[in-house]
């Protein structure tokens, strides 16, 4: 189970680091989209959204790291638990987040966790 959890942990890493170059290829793809002439014909409120949905994803990124991080770590059992539940809400996270939960009620892995 202790590979396991690493597995999982190292799983997430690989998560948040795939919701980063989704984003790029997502700001890759407006920039050719709008250009630097549209740039200054748009008003910036038409961006709000747009930033919004960046500052969104970028919390979730931290989200994932810091899950990553404390299951790595084995400290924050419960954070780490609560993380998880919230991350499983997005696709894959759904299937990170029920073997993380899983694994986290396990009393071996509960005796490995700091707090």
């Amino acid at each position: 189970m202790d590979r396991l959890l690493k597995l999982v942990g190292f799983g997430y890493l690989i998560y948040a680091l795939f919701a980063i170059y989704i984003i790029y290829i997502i700001i890759g793809k407006i920039d050719i989209i709008i250009g630097e002439k549209a740039f200054n014909e748009i008003p910036l409120s038409n961006y709000l959204p747009l930033i919004t949905l960046g500052i969104i994803a970028l919390i979730f990124i931290v989200l994932i790291l810091i899950l990553s991080y404390f299951l790595h770590k084995r400290i924050h059992r419960t954070t780490s638990r609560v993380l998880s539940i919230i991350l499983s809400i997005f696709p894959i996270g759904t299937l990170l987040g029920i073997v993380t939960i899983m694994l986290l009620t396990r009393k071996d892995i509960q005796e490995q966790f700091t707090s």
